[in-house]
């Protein structure tokens, strides 16, 4: 590995070699919770709105639980749980909250992506784990042609729109469901499609796999040798900025 520019890039790997990598790539595939968003952001939303309401001081509490059940890698029971605890919110609040928050992204993210429409002609697409109404609200902060998330379930109940608990996607691993999202994008077109990958753990590693070019954000060492990646942006602030001055 090599570093240039504040980028890592692996051995044979350089600036110009990605920069013409560019030129034969329709699409750009990014992830959202620490790719362009520094943290898992579902449990951000569910703790700034809990904690905002004394009266939900019991939800907080069972999303500390849930946040220990994913640390310690039960993804399904974890997300099952987080869906559940979502049980009879109100979508137009947790929509509201998510404006809020999705300002914390990083700022050179945005730019970037702006630069490869505009100077490459690359569509950008978001697959996540989220749900779909913060992939929603990702899609007009960032400008994405297409999100994948995971769908929630509403009801009509009291004369109110409220979530159920529940998804109309299938829960199992993160893998699977990101590799079933992107047959999604990508099925009707039969296979025949080049794209960058922009992403940050081992959760993307199926679709990473199949990217012609691999951009790692602040990959740990599991998510490092799991995906091989092309390059490595790293930063404590935002890891985006080299790569941002590197496409202009």
């Amino acid at each position: 590995m090599n570093n240039r520019g504040g980028i890592v890039y692996r051995d044979g790997y350089s600036p110009e070699r990605f920069l013409e990598g560019l030129k034969t790539v329709d699409y750009a595939i990014f992830d959202l919770d620490g790719t362009i968003y520094p943290g898992l952001f579902l449990f951000d939303l569910a703790k700034y709105t809990f904690g905002r309401d004394h009266e939900k001081a019991d939800k907080l509490m069972r999303l500390g639980f849930i946040a220990k059940k994913y640390k310690e890698g039960k993804f399904t029971e974890a997300y099952k749980g987080f869906v559940a605890l979502l049980k009879d919110e109100d979508p137009s609040t947790l929509i509201n909250y998510s404006g809020r928050l999705i300002g914390g992204s990083y700022k050179y993210a945005k730019l970037t992506i702006n630069r490869l429409g505009r100077d490459y002609s690359i569509r950008s697409l978001l697959i996540s784990i989220t749900a779909d109404f913060i992939g929603d609200v990702a899609r007009k902060r960032f400008g994405f042609d297409d999100v994948m998330a995971v769908k929630y379930r509403t009801t009509m109940s009291d004369g109110r729109l409220k979530f159920t608990g529940k998804t109309w996607e299938r829960i199992d691993s993160p893998q699977a469901m990101k590799k079933r999202m992107l047959n999604r994008l990508f099925g009707s077109e039969g296979g025949n499609f080049r794209y960058v990958h922009f992403f940050d753990s081992i959760d993307d590693s199926i679709v990473a796999s199949e990217a012609a070019i691999r951009v790692a954000v602040n990959p740990n060492i599991e998510t490092y040798k799991a995906t091989g990646p092309d390059i490595i942006l790293r930063g404590k602030g935002d890891p985006w900025k080299g790569i941002y001055e590197l496409v202009k």
